[in-house]
């Protein structure tokens, strides 16, 4: 018998229009990025078009897990012969730089890090598809439903974690 596989959800449509809030930057790597340092699991990318005191700086590692299971409601009967798995960190940092026209001598400097961890067990039932489903659900969270504004963003930042509507 063949082996089928479905994520446990269903979008339930709620009559408003589709949306696609966020579009992703398409990073020249060649061009805009050199290594800064490469290890077997780990690679650390400087943007070469940010001035040094504003470094935008990229880091991609991966790490072996011992037990994907560790901290999940699965239960254990339907566990997967092999428990281990693979976690995979992107990390962007960039720093938002304030200035005035009017004063000269003015600059404040804001950093900005954002983090992703994809954790998966090492299976062949996953495939990359799969994994950029949940990414882009995981994306979604930062707004609400039908929405392309940054409003739930500006939510978040004070503190209100519920999408609107809950």
């Amino acid at each position: 018998m063949a082996k089928t596989t479905s994520l446990g959800f269903t979008d339930t449509a709620d009559g408003g229009a589709t949306t696609k809030a966020f579009t992703r930057a398409n990073l020249n790597f060649p061009v805009d990025f050199s290594v800064k340092t490469d290890s077997e699991s780990k690679v650390l990318l400087v943007n070469k078009t940010s001035p040094l005191d504003q470094l935008e700086s990229i880091r991609v590692e991966s790490s072996n897990i011992v037990d994907v299971y560790k901290g999940t409601s699965i239960d254990p009967s339907v566990y997967a012969p092999s428990r281990q798995g693979v976690s995979i960190v992107v990390q962007v940092n960039d720093v938002l730089r304030v200035t005035d026209a009017a004063v000269p001598a003015f600059q404040l400097d804001l950093p900005i890090s954002v983090h992703t961890v994809v954790k998966v067990p090492l299976s062949s039932y996953i495939t990359a598809a799969d994994v950029q489903t949940v990414i882009g659900r995981a994306l979604a969270i930062f707004y609400n439903s039908n929405d392309v504004t940054t409003g739930r963003i500006s939510s978040l930042l004070r503190g209100s974690m519920l999408p609107a509507g809950l």
